[in-house]
């Protein structure tokens, strides 16, 4: 059955043409609350852009959804805890309208600095008076950008070429990264005091709301325009309309307010404000390219691919993803068997795999390996979104580690699990056919390919004639198809190890018969997927 796709606010093309190829889309727009948790409930993927909030209650509502797509590059209409609680990936396009933002707010300090809205509002009305509308040249002044990500560094470096001084302001990124352009990193304060632009490039989180408030705008020179084409929320919008009626700064230059759909009358009707209706993303080329992004990211994840842009989950470069792409599918197939093996939750988990990965790729494997263990033993949803969320909530413990090898193979990986009164070692490798295989359990030593249904028999005839013949018999009397069978190289203190991969799933009363076979200590069945 095809995955069903919401898209929940108006998405330009390619974007739902690239869906269609891959689910069945529905586009219904401008929903109540009502209609919304309705339009949720069976769909396994939700694209929005600005309108439509997706809420803990919306989330809740969608059993299957698996994504959520922002088509641009904030995500405040998403409740990203309650995603992550649920194991829902949100992804969004930071980049597709990051020159559009860019070339916005240039436009709109370029409008400020040459009063162009007030002197076009007059001369329609018939006037001609060009003393009245004397601006400023930005060559020599200083422009403060605030938040040196994608879109401040463009802001930066269009500003450079008109021969403008920059400073910025951002504490994630390192100085040397913005020297690298030529700009002067900068306190917050040291930048208010000497900016004679101040454009805000930051992203609302509940620690950025109204950071730039009344003692913010008291630094700034009585000359200095304010510009936000970032968000509304950003800005304590009574403290700029009193910093701008009382004359602390000249005047400010607003994409977005506290409320885009009802912006403020006081700000709106002031003459030295520029506004424009949250035109920043608004080009053609943009509204494309974050519709294609949104969309091409919404077909990977419902593919089992990783997202170029996750929010709330690792993020890998495209380098990366191939090289840890097959130890993804291992990882959660040594986690389903785990789970098979388990007859508690363990308290600890420790992940091992090569020197040869980083860190992150080592932690993306530790995620997928620990959410299918607990997803199949909670029975609820748990995927690499919320693994670790999860694994704390139950009391597990994970640690991650970086080890030397498995001896004989290069791309591998191991789970162990500890519990107070027990201990399994579980090590899988990748071979040149990329299939995952099981090549230790414990102390034996296997090559068993982890696909399917598996039959798991530990006994005390190892080498005895006619052992594995009578468990052929038993299923194949059964009507159950064999596809493989593999027996540990070595028994262990006496003890032989058998798998057996099977096409039919194994009824109680034939495992019974199994397990009642002379010298079987332990049979049961796993299906790793």
């Amino acid at each position: 059955m095809k995955p069903k796709i919401l898209i929940a606010d108006p998405l330009a093309e390619p974007g739902p043409s690239i869906l269609r190829e891959v689910g069945e889309v529905v586009e219904k727009f401008k929903m109540g609350r009502d209609e919304l948790l309705e339009a949720v409930k069976d769909v396994d993927a939700v694209i929005v852009r600005s309108e439509t909030y997706v809420t803990a209650e919306v989330i809740e509502a969608a059993p299957k959804l698996k994504v959520i797509a922002r088509a641009g590059a904030g995500v405040d209409n998403i409740d990203c805890d309650a995603a992550t609680r649920r194991g829902v990936l949100v992804v969004n396009s930071p980049s597709g309208n990051t020159l559009a933002a860019a070339e916005h707010t240039i436009a709109l300090l370029l409008a400020t600095a040459r009063n162009i809205p007030q002197a076009y509002a007059e001369m329609c009305t018939g006037k001609f008076d060009r003393r009245k509308f004397i601006g400023r040249q930005v060559l020599g002044k200083t422009l403060g950008v605030v938040g040196y990500g994608r879109i401040g560094r463009e802001v930066a470096l269009r500003a450079k070429a008109f021969g403008m001084r920059i400073l910025a302001c951002d504490p994630y990124v390192a100085d040397e990264r913005i020297e690298e352009d030529g700009v002067k990193p900068a306190a917050l304060e040291e930048l208010l005091h000497e900016s004679d632009f101040v454009s805000l490039h930051v992203a609302l989180r509940e620690e950025t709301k109204g950071m730039m408030g009344e003692a913010q705008f008291r630094m700034m020179k009585p000359t200095a325009i304010f510009i936000n084409v970032a968000r509304g929320k950003l800005v304590d919008e009574a403290a700029l309309i009193r910093a701008l009626q009382e004359k602390w700064i000249a005047g400010a230059a607003l994409d977005v307010f506290a409320d885009d759909k009802n912006p403020s009358p006081e700000l709106l009707a002031m003459p030295n404000v520029v506004t424009t209706p949250h035109l920043g993303a608004s080009t053609a080329e943009a509204q494309e390219q974050v519709a294609r992004d949104a969309a091409e990211q919404v077909v990977a994840v419902l593919q089992g691919r990783a997202a170029r842009w996750a929010v709330n989950a690792p993020v890998l470069p495209p380098e990366a993803e191939e090289a840890v792409g097959p130890y993804l599918d291992l990882a959660q197939c040594l986690g389903a068997f785990a789970a098979g093996l388990a007859t508690k939750l363990a308290s600890r988990i420790t992940v091992a795999a090569g020197p040869q990965l980083t860190d992150e790729q080592i932690g993306l494997i530790a995620r997928c390996g620990v959410a299918e263990y607990l997803r199949r033993l909670s029975g609820q949803v748990v995927t690499y979104v919320n693994a670790m969320l999860a694994a704390r909530e139950r009391g597990v413990q994970v640690a991650i580690v970086q080890a030397d090898g498995l001896e004989g193979y290069q791309r591998w990986a191991t789970l162990v699990l500890e519990s107070e009164d027990s201990l399994t070692r579980i090590g899988g490798a990748v071979l040149g056919d990329g299939l995952p295989r099981l090549v230790r359990l414990d102390d034996f030593v296997v090559d068993f390919v982890l696909r399917g249904r598996v039959l798991i028999i530990w006994h005390g005839q190892p080498g005895k004639p006619g052992f594995i013949g009578k468990v052929g018999t038993i299923l194949g009397n059964a009507g159950i198809s064999i596809t493989g069978i593999e027996v540990g190289l070595e028994p262990v203190n006496g003890v032989g190890l058998m798998l057996v991969s099977v096409e039919h799933p194994i009824p109680q009363e034939v495992l019974a018969e199994v397990s009642g076979l002379e010298g079987v200590q332990q049979a049961l069945v796993t299906d790793v997927g």
